[in-house]
């Protein structure tokens, strides 16, 4: 009667036990990717010197310029150093990076090559990494 006891005893520890996770579980939540998007800029063809020399896929810079004299909510586009155009004053971005202070990161989508030979340009936006920074607005 005792062995049936301790055998008793022994299936339920047993089946109380908690398995230790292995190397194959995954067992780590899965970040949720960021939404990526698409925002066309403007004033490209004041820039079109700087933006022959950008391509798909380079990231881009978002500036405020709080003293532009055209609009002092105005957000430069900036790739390699020269500003390749805005976004436009009544875009939803320019609330959400100012107003929100949201961080962002963006990178050129796509390259427009139009017919009169000036090319647009459409930037893929993450609101993701840091806020954006400021400058002093320079004329093109």
């Amino acid at each position: 009667m005792l062995g049936l006891a301790v055998a008793i005893v022994i299936l339920l520890k047993r089946d109380r036990r908690v398995d230790t996770p292995t190397e194959s579980d995954n067992t780590a939540p899965v970040p949720k990717p960021s939404k990526k998007y698409p925002v066309a800029i403007v004033g490209e063809r004041n820039y079109q010197q700087a933006i022959a020399g950008v391509g798909e896929g380079e990231e881009a810079v978002l500036l405020h310029e709080p003293d532009n004299p055209y609009d002092d909510r105005a957000i430069a586009v900036v790739c390699h150093g020269d500003t390749i155009g805005y976004i436009p004053r009544d875009s939803w971005l320019t609330e959400v990076l100012l107003d929100e202070t949201k961080p962002c990161r963006a990178r050129i989508a796509r390259l427009n090559r139009g017919a009169k030979g000036v090319t647009g340009v459409t930037l893929e936006v993450e609101l993701a990494g840091e806020p954006i920074g400021e400058r002093e607005y320079a004329p093109a």
